[in-house]
């Protein structure tokens, strides 16, 4: 029976998601520790230390441990698209790993990933799949590549044997039904950016709002609202934070705001909060 363990010790240092899950990746240790052991290392970790690099799940032949939750980053890839869309796996597996311990570590990997693609709403193909070494120049996930590619070389893998691992991935995971594995916890709701007032005015209507074109990019000194229209009463799709950015093309001023408008990672328009109008306070600052 597979151990399951949920210790989100990472504290999520490397920020919320922002935009959807697009899949995942395929990790190896490179060490041949056990999960667990990764629990009490990233956890005695500063954030600056975490910085190094961690991925959500730690798996070996007996037990899956997910450290950070996977509605917010984390730090495995050392490349922006990947850290920030999708979930990391890391596989306990190094040469001094036996071969029997790390096939197991593998397929419970595989029935993880299933998991997280299942609820995820995402298809299992080359797309959703990926390899670390697609991200950044690396040898991982190595262990992998020498079992199922006989590949073995410092040298950047060829894309044939980068689809041919890609593709015996897929085919385990689709092997993948319900099985014991960390359920990816339900996003919660963030707080609402910026309280309405107590008497709010009428939401203004979209084909009201009129955008003035101006290009620039808004970095955030707090968490503020990103909203499919700009007005207060609007559902709230998301928020962007402090230390994260928005290159916007445009402006509207609408219900007492100034709201910066981009295209989102969806292909949708988005508006985030950036000024109070009636104070001029800004909520962040502007380049």
């Amino acid at each position: 029976m597979v151990k399951v363990i949920n210790k989100s010790v990472c504290r999520g240092v490397a920020g919320k998601r922002i935009g959807n899950v697009k899949g995942v990746v395929i990790h190896n240790t490179w060490d041949n520790n056990t999960a667990e052991s990764h629990i009490e290392r990233l956890g005695k970790m500063s954030n600056k230390q975490l910085e190094d690099g961690f991925a959500q799940y730690y798996v070996d032949g007996q037990t899956i441990v997910r450290v950070e939750d996977t509605f917010n980053k984390a730090w495995h890839t050392a490349n922006t698209e990947g850290n920030a869309y999708y979930i990391g796996i890391e596989v306990r597996g190094n040469r001094q790993t036996s071969k029997e311990e790390f096939e197991k570590a593998e397929q419970n990997a595989f029935k993880q990933a299933y998991e997280d693609l299942k609820y995820y709403k995402l298809p299992i193909n080359r797309d959703t799949v990926r390899l670390h070494c697609e991200f950044t120049a690396t040898e991982c996930p190595k262990r992998s590549l020498i079992e199922h590619c006989g590949y073995d070389s410092i040298h950047k893998q060829p894309q044939a044997v980068i689809d041919k691992l890609k593709d015996y991935f897929i085919a385990q995971i689709k092997k993948c039904g319900n099985t014991e594995t960390v359920k990816p916890p339900v996003t919660p709701k963030p707080p609402a950016a910026i309280k309405p007032p107590a008497k709010p005015k009428p939401p203004v209507k979209p084909q009201g709002v009129k955008r003035v074109a101006e290009k620039g990019t808004f970095y955030p000194n707090t968490t503020v609202a990103i909203k499919h229209t700009p007005t207060i009463k609007a559902k709230q799709e998301a928020t962007l934070g402090k230390g994260e950015s928005v290159i916007y093309d445009s402006y509207v001023k609408s219900d007492g705001y100034v709201w910066v408008s981009y295209i989102r990672n969806n292909g949708k328009r988005g508006y985030a909060c950036s000024r109070d109008v009636k104070t001029g306070k800004a909520f962040g600052t502007f380049k």
